[in-house]
């Protein structure tokens, strides 16, 4: 009867760390996988949405019957230029703010989730403020995540917001500010007059720490505003945000009066991510 051969140690040590690494690089692939196929209802809203010339003035190459066959919930298409957004903005349903905080634009779960209004705000309205995932890469608003940062900020462009009711209008960025998730400024939604909405939009300006070079003069001829907003931080359960804030002189509609008086707040969602 023959021996079998004793294989040297090390180069048995060597078999089973060549092992241990393929498995890992293993899982890890599969994990990558998972979270590229969860962005995949993101995709397919953006091949709803030809591509479209980025100054139209209409939202006439939109599919909205389309977008909301997919999702009754569809609310507004919104693209800012220097950063990867171009998504699909959701109503939150029956005003529930942690719904597309884990479900994607098709409604089924994804830890990207779907960006939404604020069910104070008014896609068509005087101030329209969106939510989204700071994600990592380029995911929903990952671009927006540093925004408070001048250097980042100059790094955006326009902002463009359609509504099937409303069509395409461009708003300009106007500054960004890193604040509390409950920051009692950003969450004011109605104002008494034309005055009272220039005094709060120049506190908004005033709390940032990045500014367009012509802040003043927007702020002076504003008429609708987009806020968006992001988790400012890597890490989740933290409670700051970024908010951005894009400003149009083209009123929400020429036969409405711009302000319904009053003012309210409330509590944002808990957009950790």
């Amino acid at each position: 009867m023959r021996c079998r051969k004793r294989e040297p140690r090390g180069k048995g040590r060597r078999r089973i760390h060549a092992v241990a690494t393929l498995i890992v690089s293993l899982a890890t692939w599969m994990c990558m996988c998972s979270l590229v196929c969860t962005s995949g209802d993101v995709r397919t809203a953006r091949r709803t949405r030809p591509d479209r010339n980025p100054s139209a003035s209409s939202q006439a190459t939109i599919d909205w019957h389309a977008l909301r066959r997919e999702n009754p919930d569809t609310a507004a298409w919104l693209s800012v230029s220097g950063t990867s957004i171009d998504l699909p903005v959701t109503n939150a349903p029956g005003g529930d703010t942690s719904f597309y905080l884990d479900h994607g634009f098709d409604g089924t779960s994804s830890p990207l989730g779907c960006p939404f209004l604020d069910p104070s705000t008014d896609a068509d309205g005087t101030y329209a403020l969106v939510y989204g995932h700071r994600a990592g890469g380029d995911l929903v608003f990952s671009d927006l995540q540093r925004a408070y940062e001048q250097e980042t900020f100059d790094g955006l462009g326009e902002c463009l917001w359609s509504t099937p009711a409303g069509g395409t209008i461009t708003l300009e960025k106007l500054c960004s500010a890193r604040v509390s998730k409950n920051d009692s400024l950003v969450q004011t939604f109605a104002w008494s007059s034309r005055e009272g909405y220039v005094l709060w939009l120049a506190n908004v300006v005033r709390q940032s720490s990045a500014r367009a070079e012509r802040a003043d003069a927007l702020v002076a001829c504003s008429k609708r505003i987009v806020g968006l907003v992001t988790c400012s931080s890597d890490r989740p359960g933290q409670p700051f945000r970024t908010v951005t804030f894009f400003s149009s002189d083209r009123p929400k509609d020429e036969k409405q009066a711009l302000y319904d008086g009053g003012s309210e707040r409330r509590e944002g969602p808990e957009t950790d991510s």
